[in-house]
């Protein structure tokens, strides 16, 4: 009798299941991957990214996600985030991915403009700046977003210490003397290194088992420091 009850218990239950298994996501218009970069376009933009959270579900947004999952990512209330992921779609920063309907309710999946996001169409080229082509607020902007990038890479660095330690992880924080064409020319070699990054950031999302791939977080910033 035990096993009878438990064999007509378990019917429905699979015919349940079987009905939500054919409830997929429902691609948008714009449910194609990411791009490799994406350009910044106004200073307003990265003014939004100037706030520590909404840069930090930025970053969690290189895969497509739903708020749900990024409010219990962030261990925060789903109306929070869901306020952040509106201001970021407004600016156009993050894009609806897709719709799932799998759950009785639509969940909206968002996901990044670009994998890496660039403001340096927002700034002169360093070898040519004479100091009156840039706003006093596109400098505040800049500064105000490299000190949100930054916030946000010490706490990954503080949760993981032992990273460290076992020397997979590399920090440095270095201050050098070097002439304004020498400074350009590590401004090029970050660029190439970024590059690299984005490279093998591209095949890794392209293999077919990610059981082998890392994830990592890496920091670029160079900037000169003023007397």
């Amino acid at each position: 009798m035990t096993s009878r009850r438990s064999s007509s218990a378990g019917a429905p239950k699979a015919s349940k299941i079987s009905k939500t298994s054919k409830v997929s996501k429902t691609p948008t218009a714009q449910s194609e991957p990411p791009a490799d970069y994406y350009y910044l376009e106004t200073i307003e933009q990265l003014q939004v990214l100037a706030d520590p959270l909404r840069y930090r579900i930025a970053i969690l947004l290189g895969k497509p996600k739903t708020g749900a999952q990024i409010a219990r990512q962030l261990e925060m209330p789903r109306a929070k985030v869901h306020y952040h992921l509106k201001v970021l779609e407004s600016a156009k920063l993050i894009r609806l991915h897709s719709l799932d309907h799998s759950q009785g309710i639509t969940e909206k999946y968002y996901v990044l403009a670009g994998r890496l996001l660039s403001f340096e169409r927002l700034m002169p080229d360093p070898e040519t700046l004479d100091g009156s082509t840039v706003t006093a607020a596109t400098y505040k902007a800049v500064a105000d977003f490299l000190a949100s990038m930054l916030s946000v890479s010490r706490e990954r660095i503080l949760r993981a210490p032992a990273d460290l330690r076992k020397d997979e992880g590399f920090w440095v924080d270095f201050t050098g003397l070097g002439t304004p064409r020498e400074i350009a020319r590590i401004r090029r070699k970050l660029i190439e290194l970024r590059n690299d990054i984005l490279a093998i950031t591209r095949k890794g999302l392209e293999q077919e088992d990610p059981s082998n791939l890392t994830k990592f977080s890496a920091t670029l910033y160079l900037t000169p420091i003023k007397p």
